[in-house]
């Protein structure tokens, strides 16, 4: 009976040892994402605020918002948004 349990327990912490080595190795992929997350924020924030501009106006101009809107939203020309419109525009 001694022998069966410790069997049992010997069984029972390899397999707590394999899964401890799964979470350390999704720990770190998780860290290595959120590395890059947070240099894709930093480098975001770092943009010319010009170019966050004309993004947002090509995002909304992709997502179906008219000139007037864009020009609102953006305090954009309508020059320029409809410069926009014939690159960003879906066809």
């Amino acid at each position: 009976a001694l022998k069966k349990q410790l069997h049992i327990n010997a069984s029972t912490l390899e397999e707590i040892q394999a899964r401890s080595l799964v979470v350390a190795k999704n720990t770190e992929q998780t860290e290595a994402a959120l590395t890059a997350l947070q240099q894709q924020f930093i480098a975001l924030g770092e943009q010319d605020p010009d170019s966050r501009l004309y993004q947002r106006a090509a995002e909304m101009i992709q997502s179906g918002a008219s000139a007037e809107e864009v020009m609102h939203n953006c305090d954009l020309p309508l020059a320029e948004v409809q410069l926009l419109m014939n690159i960003h525009q879906p066809r």
